[in-house]
């Protein structure tokens, strides 16, 4: 839509995303290495699984 106006006409930057010019940056979640090794092997398990799972006949 801000392609439609001239550049003089667009509205403010911080009205837009609703800050007042003060960006305060989020931390990262704190991941338990050990939850986080076994996500991980679940993954590969799964992903694992998928390869190895012949097609269905009768269905394209």
């Amino acid at each position: 839509m801000l392609s439609q106006c001239p550049p003089a006409q667009y509205p403010p930057l911080d009205k837009l995303i609703g800050t007042d010019g003060a960006v305060t940056p989020q931390s990262a979640p704190v991941l338990d290495p050990k939850e986080a090794a076994a996500n991980a092997r679940v993954w590969g398990l799964l992903l694992s699984a998928g390869k190895k799972r012949k097609p269905r006949k009768g269905k394209s």
